[in-house]
């Protein structure tokens, strides 16, 4: 091609067949008259860049249709300069090679790249694809996603710092037992399950092929290798779930089983049928033997099954039956003769079962039986037993109605169960179901001699905490608000497994003979106050004789008997002291003169004057405060300590006597302790009573009427305190009381 409008001047049979003129001449004419529009502006442009740039241009892939029928056909074509002999360039020579069949065959690779693309994009699995060198080259949606970003160019070394792999059973992987290595090495891995685990996010459970890549042009050399992976961990977590859930069926029908056999119901299981398909072995010891796969109708002819009265059921009207039809029944008390011909009762209880998921469709029933024979004998017998105690209470109650005493009986909630006539004359109405406190109401303020019962000390209630309590003297009054003296007893009636299940209580009204005593005491009273004024007459004139024999100088045996007489008016003196304490005691008279006193210093000074009495004995005071003062009677407590020091000093041979003092919460404890014979449980019960004294040897040897204790216990509870005694025989014995701050 030539000049500016690259005229053609020459061509070959080929170049004709391309331009579509085989026959035809193309030399002289215009390039564009030649070629399409497209190709021309093509060709143009190359012819102007190679007398531009002096070398050869190539266009690669010229479209070119031509023939009959037209066809597209491909061209290479070089632009070659020509030049003329001063070497500038006079012509273009166009050389073209079709390459038709490469486009083509190219085009149908790219197909078939893109539609293996398409193919890989939509797989359920991951695909890679790795060369020699361990780096990515291909990689599928799924792959990209399941790594979270694009793959293609990472190495192998790359992934594994991201994922961690292990075998299924959590053992780390070397990098040669990967599936992908193995692969390289020629070796075809087929599902190799693997765990992944990447630096962030959830462990993946992985079922893992890979093959080697092979190039027959170059003698079937191992090119790369293709991996692919599919997550599993759904699927993995779906069998382990079926797995659980067969087990836990599998539990739950051993445990429906465990609990079954356990239950002391017998209980069976029937189909549509009326087949048994399961019982529990309760009901094999129920029947005997094993009923398993037995007809219900085969069960009620073998084992006589009848209403509780004895009446057959109506055919069709079974609870079993009914619960077949959908029915559920509860309690139906029914027997069955059972071999060898015992009769036994029992509670049948029945419900239909459905199929779950079925939509309500009737699987069969349950039944379970309660076996009440045992409760029927027994009822039978408490019945008999019930009607032998309502005997035994009609007895009770003829004989304690002829008691003189009132009797009561209570119950653990301190309600009355049982009374006897005399006690309902006492209370002036019928007594039965009232409770103890009402009683006390009916009864007005009740006192132990001046002083009210404390809630929870009465008899009664000592008695329900397993206490006997014996002659407690209380006073109290009748309906008509005359005051009455009795005489309270109360003892526990022990109940199964030792409790108390009942308590008696009986009170005896002893008004006449405390009249009596207090006529006594009266008398007492009246009595030492007349022989006061005689003795203190004979106390004078003994004093006055004694001065009188001292002066005149008389004889010694003289002297002596006026000395007698004298110590004999002073221990008189001191007997009628003692009377007329009691008998303030006893009538009530007791007059206290408090005003603050130290208790410490007072036990101090007692120590003292009493240890001038005595050589064989060493009083001492402890406590742990230096003074405590209170508002008390000093003279009344001074003869409180002095009677049991004393006591001390006269039953014990010898060593220490402690009378310690102890504070305590809003109250002051005393107590003398001393090293004596000790005191028996039997005289302790009457030790504080009015002329009572020890029955052992070291206490009959000792002179007195047995009243300090009485007098010490009326001082200390006039006081509001209470005196009380801890000894054992030989081991010496501790009288305290307590005085209230």
């Amino acid at each position: 091609m030539r000049g500016a409008e690259n005229h053609v001047e020459l061509t070959n049979p080929v170049y004709r067949r391309i331009v579509g003129r085989p026959q035809g001449p193309v030399e002289g004419l215009p390039l564009r008259q030649v070629l399409p529009p497209s190709a021309a502006e093509t060709a143009e442009r190359c012819i102007a860049a190679a007398y531009t740039q002096g070398r050869t241009v190539t266009a690669y892939e010229i479209p070119v249709q031509s023939g009959e029928p037209p066809q597209m056909t491909y061209w290479d074509v070089d632009y070659i300069p020509q030049r003329a002999e001063d070497g500038h360039i006079e012509a273009i020579l166009m050389l073209a090679m079709q390459v038709t069949g490469k486009v083509q065959a190219r085009g149908r690779l790219e197909l078939l790249a893109s539609q293996l693309q398409t193919i890989l994009s939509n797989l359920p699995n991951g695909v890679l694809v790795i060369d020699t060198d361990l780096r990515v080259t291909l990689a599928n949606d799924y792959a990209r996603r399941w790594f979270g970003q694009n793959v293609v160019g990472l190495s192998v070394a790359e992934l594994r710092r991201r994922f961690s792999f292990t075998d299924s059973q959590g053992r780390p992987l070397a990098p040669e037992q990967l599936p992908l290595q193995r692969a390289l090495q020629g070796e075809l891995v087929a599902g190799v399950e693997l765990v992944a685990t990447p630096i962030s996010g959830p462990r993946l459970q992985l079922l893992s092929s890979a093959a080697p890549l092979r190039d027959p042009a170059q003698g079937n050399r191992i090119t790369g290798a293709v991996l692919t992976v599919t997550d599993i961990t759904a699927q993995k977590q779906a069998q382990a779930d079926r797995e659980r859930l067969l087990a836990e069926v599998e539990a739950a029908h051993a445990t429906l089983r465990t609990i079954l056999d356990r239950l002391p119901d017998a209980v069976l299981v029937v189909d549509t049928a009326g087949r048994i398909t399961m019982s529990n072995d309760a009901l094999v010891r129920y029947l005997g033997r094993d009923m398993h796969g037995a007809n219900i109708a085969d069960l009620r002819r073998e084992f006589v099954h009848v209403r509780a009265d004895g009446r057959p059921f109506a055919p069709g009207d079974t609870p079993l039956e009914r619960a077949l039809r959908g029915e559920t029944v509860t309690g139906v008390e029914v027997q069955f003769t059972l071999p060898p011909g015992r009769r036994a009762q029992a509670i049948e209880s029945v419900a239909p079962l459905y199929e779950p998921g079925g939509g309500g469709r009737l699987s069969g029933a349950v039944a379970a039986y309660t076996d009440i024979t045992p409760q029927k004998q027994a009822q039978a017998e408490r019945e008999r037993l019930l009607a032998e105690v309502q005997d035994a209470r009609r007895k009770l109650q003829a004989i304690i109605n002829r008691v003189p005493e009132a009797v009561i009986v209570i119950d653990p909630q301190q309600r009355i169960t049982l009374s006897n006539d005399a006690a309902r004359r006492l209370a002036g109405r019928p007594l039965l179901g009232l409770s103890l406190s009402d009683l006390q109401r009916i009864a007005g303020p009740v006192t132990v001699g001046s002083q009210p019962l404390t809630p929870g000390q009465t008899p009664g209630e000592r008695a329900l905490r397993g206490e006997t309590v014996t002659g407690v003297e209380i006073r109290a009054r009748t309906p008509d608000g005359r005051p009455i003296d009795l005489l309270e007893s109360a003892a526990p009636l022990p109940g199964p497994g030792g409790m108390v299940r009942e308590v008696v209580i009986v009170l005896a009204n002893i008004t006449p003979l405390k009249e009596l005593d207090r006529a006594k005491d009266e008398f007492i009273s009246v009595a030492a106050h007349e022989l006061r004024t005689p003795l203190t007459s004979l106390k004078g004139h003994a004093q006055i004789l004694l001065r009188q024999a001292i002066k005149d100088n008389w004889r010694p045996s003289e002297r002596h008997s006026l000395e007698i007489i004298d110590d004999q008016v002073d221990r008189l003196n001191q007997l009628i002291s003692r009377l007329l304490d009691v008998s303030r005691i006893r009538l009530g008279r007791l007059q206290l003169h408090r005003e603050p006193v130290d208790i410490v210093g007072l036990a101090r000074q007692v120590a003292e004057e009493m240890q001038v009495t005595t050589e064989a004995h060493r009083i001492w005071v402890e406590t742990p405060v230096d003074s405590l003062t209170g508002q008390w009677d000093p003279g009344a407590l001074r003869q409180v300590l002095m009677n049991l020091v004393g006591n001390s000093i006269k039953y014990a041979p010898g060593g220490p006597i402690i009378i310690r003092l102890q504070p305590e919460e809003r109250q002051v404890i005393v107590s003398v302790s001393d090293r004596g014979p000790g005191i028996s449980p039997q005289q302790q019960a009457r030790l504080f009573e009015a002329f009572a004294r020890g029955v052992a040897e070291e206490y009959r040897r000792t002179g007195g009427l047995g009243l300090g204790l009485y007098i010490s216990r009326g001082i200390v509870e006039a006081h509001g305190g209470r005196i009380w005694v801890e000894s054992e025989l030989g081991r010496g014995a501790t009288f305290s009381f307590s005085l209230p701050l």
